[in-house]
């Protein structure tokens, strides 16, 4: 990803074991959440000492409408467990270009927002648990998205 050189992103199962870019997530700072949830945090841990931010996409799969799908557990848990700050990044347009269960990308905008910072305080005040702490950021997700979907459909 252009936004930074030290960004370690993590994939699903379904993308790490595709025989064409398998080799190339190894190179190019990917981990899978295939290796468990001690490794991961290992992994992700040593990476922030290192001055790394984590990349993670909490529906865990490319959209196949306009909506947001619904997050799973695993970004919040471990943002939580390294006590660390969620940046979210708002990304429309990707399904037109690369729709879910394509290989080849194809012509078109992408409209990248960066929202505001969660600091990891903020995080305790929004959640005592990782599904509440879920379910009010996938709140705040939907609403900056839609604002993202209008402007993206006036342009």
């Amino acid at each position: 990803m252009a936004l930074s050189p030290k960004i370690l992103i993590v994939t699903g199962r379904k993308v790490w074991h595709n025989p064409l870019v398998h080799r190339i997530l190894c190179f190019a700072d990917f981990v899978s959440m295939e290796q468990g949830p001690e490794a991961l945090l290992k992994a992700c841990r040593a990476r922030i000492a290192e001055g790394y931010s984590i990349a993670i996409f909490p529906e865990g799969k490319r959209a196949e409408t306009d909506d947001i799908s619904r997050f799973h557990n695993g970004a919040f848990l471990l943002s939580q467990q390294l006590e660390a700050d969620i940046v979210p990044l708002y990304l429309h347009g990707l399904r037109n270009i690369m729709p879910s269960g394509s290989f080849i990308c194809g012509r078109g905008d992408v409209f990248i927002r960066i929202g505001r910072r969660i600091t990891f305080a903020e995080q305790q005040s929004l959640g005592s648990s990782t599904l509440e702490l879920k379910k009010n950021i996938y709140r705040r997700f939907v609403d900056e998205y839609e604002t993202v979907n209008t402007y993206a459909s006036s342009v």
